[in-house]
């Protein structure tokens, strides 16, 4: 059967789906189609097309060019920003958009009540943040907003004062969190952000319509300012999670893209000669996270003996086999200048001596006694498949017999935000190749800091790297924090991503790249 379906995909025109439009899979229904309010990738694919910020990334997405400023400059050391807006800014329904809206966007994201998991964006940089995060009352807020470091200067102008000069804030500025928010959207409740006529945006397209778990709608924005060069007219995207059913969908012409790793890995060695294959190592790690609050996670013995009887090669040669890099590591090895100073384990049969001895020490000899204990997972063929391997390892070398269970995404993520769980598994994937990106997760206190974990030192080292200016030393320190957490056995690393998908032939500037993430304005399709 497999080789039939292989062999559908070049024996066929894909022509089901009109010209100039896009059908493609995003994987998963959105959390929140809030900028400000979500943190996942399927989330970001959306807002990248309905959004666009002052900063914005090219069609290769590696490279931070003017978005809806026309120009910006970096003065005094770096710690002074100026942003030139385009003349005559619209937003989707017509309405000018000014300085003023972005100011209060970004005061928006900054907002505790807007709960944005990322405020590190803001506090690690921008004059005033920090303060003004702090502030404990809505009034306390409103008397710290001027001293926040965003300044209109003119109606086309905005300045803003940092704490440091980092060029990674150029970076993070192309986010989800920069972008702005129309007035009437302001309130994390407001109508417009789960009715598709009421909902409004400045990017190249505009929700048309949200039938939820079914399809996403979206249409070319007139109004946005390089409407002219946008060659597509629809995007429509399904929320698929089933490998088989979107394989399907591409092969019946239904969608003219799979979208990231949305079908089985087994069918990527069949598929890797194809013309309509992508693949590329992505900026992303996959790993089990430990809810450290939870016994006996709590006991870093305990935590290490798990670890070390994972066998991380078995999972991505024998079980995924489609390319995924096994890793003990955190910080992928797509992250340039990086260097681990994770060192190489010792074989199994070692390491399963160790995590014996680890485990009595925790009081738990050859297993008697371990608390009940659940591995969750969302919904997906390959977790499920990773799951069930993980779970035999544990049984077969610590005599450990975990439940495993697996949650519809949405559900999945509000518990992972209320920290409902004790083992599951989390994919950390960014457009940011930096160690901030992977490491913040472990700060203690962050949003998305869903195990927890703390550790002063951590902390400390992390803060330095931050403000360091010399790139050397800067990795250095990212470096010793990244070993602080593995020591610490504060996450179980199994692999770094790889980015694969079915693409028409007909559609063109849809290549994958290690961000995962893709500007449809610049697609077009025959």
């Amino acid at each position: 059967m497999q080789t039939f379906l292989l062999g559908v995909i070049s024996s066929f025109l894909l022509s089901a789906t009109p010209p100039n439009e896009l059908y493609f899979n995003n994987g998963a229904e959105p959390e929140s189609m809030d900028p400000h309010r979500s943190s996942t990738q399927d989330v970001s694919q959306h807002m990248i097309s309905l959004f666009e910020g002052l900063l914005t990334k090219d069609v290769t997405y590696s490279k931070v060019v003017p978005g809806i400023a026309s120009e910006y400059k970096a003065t005094k050391g770096g710690k002074l920003l100026t942003f030139k807006l385009r003349p005559n800014l619209k937003w989707s329904n017509g309405d000018a958009l000014t300085a003023e809206h972005i100011r209060n966007s970004f005061i928006r994201a900054m907002d505790p009540t807007t709960a944005c998991p990322y405020p590190e964006y803001f506090t690690d940089y921008i004059a005033g943040a920090k303060e003004y995060i702090a502030g404990k009352t809505a009034e306390e807020r409103k008397g710290l907003e001027s001293k926040i470091g965003i300044r209109i200067v003119n109606p086309s102008t905005i300045e803003m004062t940092l704490i440091n000069g980092s060029p990674l804030f150029l970076e993070l500025m192309t986010s989800k969190s920069f972008m702005p928010v129309h007035p009437s959207m302001m309130s994390i409740d407001a109508e417009g952000w789960t009715n598709p006529k009421k909902y409004i945006s400045n990017g190249p397209f505009k929700l048309a319509d949200w039938k939820v778990n079914d399809r996403i709608t979206a249409e070319k924005n007139e109004n946005y300012w390089d409407a002219k060069n946008v060659k597509l007219n629809r995007l429509v995207a399904f929320p698929v999670n089933d490998q088989q059913v979107v394989y399907n969908m591409f092969n019946s012409g239904q969608i003219d893209w799979t979208g990231n790793n949305t079908i089985a890995p087994a069918l990527v060695p069949g598929l890797r000669a194809k013309k309509e294959f992508s693949y590329v190592t992505s900026h992303g790690t996959y790993f089990y996270l430990y809810n450290l609050k939870q016994p006996p996670l709590n006991q870093v013995e305990v935590r290490k003996a798990l670890s070390l009887v994972i066998n991380r090669a078995e999972i991505t040669d024998k079980i995924l086999k489609d390319g995924k890099l096994p890793t003990y590591r955190i910080v992928p090895p797509t992250v340039k200048n990086f260097t681990s100073l994770y060192s190489d384990l010792k074989p199994m049969d070692k390491r399963i001596d160790e995590a014996k001895a680890l485990l009595a020490k925790a009081g738990y000899p050859d297993g008697k006694g371990f608390p009940k204990t659940i591995l969750k997972y969302n919904t997906s063929e390959s977790h499920k498949s990773i799951a069930q391997a993980v779970k035999s390892m544990w049984k077969r070398a610590l005599n450990i017999d975990v439940e495993l269970e697996n949650t519809e995404w949405k559900v999945y993520t509000k518990q992972l935000d209320n920290h409902q769980f004790q083992v599951a598994r989390q994919g950390w994937v960014t457009d940011i190749p930096d160690p901030t990106e992977f490491l913040s997760i472990f700060r203690t206190g962050v949003p998305n800091n869903y195990g927890e974990y703390s550790n002063a030192e951590f902390d400390k080292i992390f803060n330095q790297a931050l403000t360091e200016s010399n790139a050397k030393k800067r990795m250095e320190l990212f470096a010793k924090a990244e070993k602080i957490v593995l020591d610490d056995a504060g996450a179980i690393p199994l692999y770094h991503y790889v980015y694969y998908g079915l693409v028409n032939p007909k559609v063109e500037n849809l290549t994958t790249n290690p961000a995962g993430l893709y500007l449809f304005k610049f697609v077009a399709k025959k």
